[in-house]
């Protein structure tokens, strides 16, 4: 039975030889293994990148919800800092012991930076 075509190197990547697998399909006249048969590799590649794809999809769609909720949190923050501008003058200070308004005030706090 004929050999592989394929040129494949060594472990050190200095040497060429002639893949010692038996042929199993023939291609433009050469013979293949099914390791290098080019319809194969062809094959894998287009698997492999298509995974990648998916992956690359999903990590995007993923940073997009993300982007999404963090800009929610962000026009969440503002109407909060402006209700609490037209409520009162001094603001959330005429509630000291509110739970209402300690939460309001961390929520503000931490999206201002403590500002």
């Amino acid at each position: 039975m004929e050999r592989c075509s394929a040129f494949v190197t060594d472990s050190s990547g200095w040497h060429r030889h002639q893949c010692r697998r038996p042929s199993k399909v023939e291609r433009k006249g050469k013979r293949f293994c099914t390791q290098h048969d080019p319809k194969h590799i062809v094959a894998k590649n287009k698997e492999r990148q298509e995974k990648w794809e998916a992956k690359w999809a999903a990590r995007r769609a993923s940073q997009a919800m993300g982007d999404a909720i963090q800009q929610a949190r962000c026009d969440a923050v503002e109407k909060l800092i402006e209700i609490e501008h037209c409520c009162h003058p001094d603001g959330l200070l005429i509630l000291p012991d509110s739970m209402l308004a300690d939460s309001l005030r961390r929520i503000i706090g931490a999206a201002t930076g403590g500002e």
